[in-house]
C-alpha cells in the first residue's frame, strides 16, 4: 500500500474512532438528562406541584 494510501486509511479509521467517541458521549448526556427529568418530575408529584396527568396547579 502507498504512502497516500496508508495516510487516508489511517485518518479514515481516526475519524471513525472520534464519531464513535462523540455518539457515545451524545448517548450518555441523553440518559444523564432523561433520568433527571424523571427524578425531578417525580419530586414534583410527590410535592404535590405536579399531578401525573395534568399542568402544575396554581
Amino acid at each position: 500500500m502507498g504512502g497516500a494510501a496508508r495516510r487516508y486509511v489511517q485518518a479514515s479509521f481516526a475519524a471513525t474512532m472520534l464519531a464513535a467517541k462523540g455518539q457515545n458521549a451524545i448517548q450518555y448526556v441523553n440518559k444523564i438528562t432523561s433520568a433527571a427529568l424523571r427524578v425531578l418530575g417525580a419530586q414534583a408529584v410527590i410535592d404535590g406541584e405536579l399531578t401525573v396527568s395534568a399542568s402544575p396547579s396554581t
